[in-house]
């Protein structure tokens, strides 16, 4: 960096804020010097034996993250990333998407961050040092989504954020999608046995009203086996006895003329 001025021979330093550059040579009107590292807007003032001067800004390029590189993670977050480029010192905040991660430590060519909990693809992950963004962004994509958690018996889903194959291990998950929010509508339906035999999709809640079976996370009718719960074929009213309310219930039918479902 070449300074011009009058008087500028016998400069004993020139300073980059509180940082000290290297003078390269020093001439009445002309100053060369190498500036320091340092990030930001930075005040070059010189400083003479006879004192210091007035002072000019100088901004310091901002952060460099070269080429277009995915990196990936757990929706968890904590995921420990370096980044590597030009004019990473002073870098006091990495965004994924638009949420900040934890920053570890930070240098002239690389810093080091913890990226934040999340969800969603290609997302960009931009460097800022005082409030001054990177050149350019890198994609970030989280590896996980919405997984929905079905019991059986409980009439409802859990979502929880996780991986494909987490998802895939718990038995009763459902993934919603690998980026989808736990936000999405977390409703599954399930085959429902029928105490008849008759199978509907319904949702495990319904299919707890209906007084029916659940054929498992993930089934439908087209594949459940369905058959009657009566064990007995003189139980009419399946209550495991067989007895004159039995005898009453054919009854009734037989006289209502109504179809068999």
């Amino acid at each position: 960096m070449t300074l011009i001025g009058q008087n500028l021979f016998g400069a004993l330093r020139a300073m980059f804020g509180e940082a000290s550059a290297t003078i390269v040579s020093n001439r009445r009107t002309e100053l060369v010097v190498t500036s320091p590292p340092g990030f930001g807007n930075r005040a070059v003032r010189l400083v003479t034996p006879v004192g210091a001067g007035p002072s000019l800004n100088f901004l310091y390029d901002p952060p460099i993250i070269p080429g277009i590189v995915s990196t990936s993670g757990p929706c968890a977050g904590n995921t420990q990333i370096t980044r590597t480029g030009a004019n990473m010192l002073g870098v006091d905040r990495v965004t994924v998407g638009a949420v900040a991660g934890t920053i570890i430590s930070a240098s002239q060519t690389s810093v080091v961050f913890r990226a934040p909990p999340g969800v969603g693809l290609d997302l960009p992950m931009q460097p800022f040092a005082v409030a001054q963004s990177g050149t350019n962004s890198v994609n970030f994509s989280y590896i996980g989504g919405a997984c929905c958690v079905h019991t059986v018996g409980c009439g409802a889903d859990e979502c929880v954020l996780v991986t494909e194959a987490e998802c895939n291990a718990r038995g009763n998950g459902t993934l919603l999608g690998v980026g989808v929010p736990c936000s999405a509508p977390c409703t599954t339906t399930i085959a429902c046995c029928l105490p008849t035999g008759p199978c509907l999709q319904v949702t495990d809640a319904d299919c707890i009203a209906l007084g029916g079976t659940s054929a498992g996370p993930g089934s439908n009718c087209a594949s459940a086996s369905c058959a009657p719960t009566r064990t007995c074929p003189a139980d009419m009213n399946l209550d495991e006895m067989i007895d004159g309310g039995d005898v009453q219930d054919f009854v009734n039918a037989l006289f209502s003329s109504a179809p068999c479902p």
